[in-house]
């Protein structure tokens, strides 16, 4: 990867293929730490916030400094934007604000050193990369560069509302679940500002999810609006062409425990929507790759189920019968 530093950002110039992504390396991040470091360069944050945008300058720094207000002074957090080299520069915009925030950051400690431990720290980084080359890509470029245990993923729209950010890691922090994602559909959620067409796909799209790949437990597989433990997804391989990353972590993640929060989606009010015919292709060949792998992984446990229990059924024989022949 072809990376340059400057005022703790980190610009990608490396191409992206759409191909199979393991992210074995999201449990081996040490090529990171020689890249960039955490704002006093000695911590790690506790939570990644990945943002991945395409034409978001409206957008994108009311929303950082929004998260930034609602997390102050709860927990340490990093902000990666990974932006499809946007011709609106939203890539450069964010560039300039994380390196003044990094300036910032070091005069402050300058003269506040004997309080740093007491400080949540926050940083932004930026990834740039050379055209428009999707959206599970570009999640699964920040997260290989993500140094927090739990990680956020948010539009840069405003449709996610960032206080809800906090909910999702306290949640973490304080249960047992590996997941937890924000449901428009779940009572308490809502939907406001599309109109009846985008409702019935969506709608669609869901129902789509929950009854071919057996997820009738969550009322809105789609969301792009969810956080994880990082652990859940180190064993995962993802494919690019997908159109929902949770999608794929739901069914791919043996035994994670997800639990589903209500919070109300609002239409963007700035940029254009990126809902098109190639998005709701790629959805269905996501549903239709989901679909294949769920069948097949099914298959082979049934088949490990019946190797084990001819197992079990051959030791019992050998134990109880062999000894009584010789």
């Amino acid at each position: 990867m072809d990376t340059q530093q400057e005022g703790g950002t980190i610009i990608d110039n490396s191409s992206q293929q759409s191909t199979a992504v393991d992210p074995s390396q999201l449990g081996d991040l040490d090529h990171v730490h020689d890249i960039d470091t955490f704002s006093n360069g000695c911590i790690n944050p506790l939570v990644s916030i990945i943002i991945p945008t395409f034409n978001e300058s409206e957008n994108i720094l009311k929303l950082i400094q929004s998260i930034r207000r609602y997390i102050e002074d709860r927990f340490s957090a990093e902000v990666i934007v990974v932006d499809d080299n946007s011709p609106d520069k939203t890539g450069k915009i964010v560039k300039e604000y994380a390196h003044n925030l990094d300036s910032h950051n070091i005069y402050q400690q300058q003269y506040n050193t004997k309080d740093l431990h007491k400080q949540q720290m926050f940083s932004v980084r930026v990834i740039c990369r050379h055209s428009k080359e999707g959206l599970v890509s570009a999640l699964l470029e920040g997260m290989k560069n993500s140094l927090g245990n739990y990680i956020v993923i948010l539009d840069a729209d405003f449709s996610h509302p960032p206080n809800v950010v906090v909910d999702m890691v306290n949640e973490l922090q304080n249960s047992h679940y590996d997941i937890v994602s924000a449901s428009r559909y779940l009572k308490g959620g809502q939907i406001i500002g599309w109109p009846l067409r985008r409702h019935v796909i969506s709608r669609s799209a869901a129902l789509l999810a929950r009854t071919r790949l057996g997820l009738n437990h969550i009322t809105d597989p789609i969301s792009g609006f969810f956080a994880f433990k990082r652990d859940v997804v180190t064993h995962i391989t993802f494919s690019t062409t997908g159109y929902k990353l949770l999608l794929e972590i739901l069914v791919k993640a043996n035994n994670a425990k997800v639990k589903e929060i209500p919070y109300t989606f609002t239409d963007r009010k700035s940029g254009s929507s990126k809902l098109d015919t190639k998005v709701i292709l790629d959805y269905v060949k996501a549903i239709l790759h989901l679909y294949t792998f769920k069948k097949s992984s099914n298959s082979f446990r049934h088949k490990q189920k019946k190797q084990t229990n001819f197992n079990r059924k051959a030791k019992v024989f050998i134990k109880n019968w062999i000894p009584v022949r010789l």
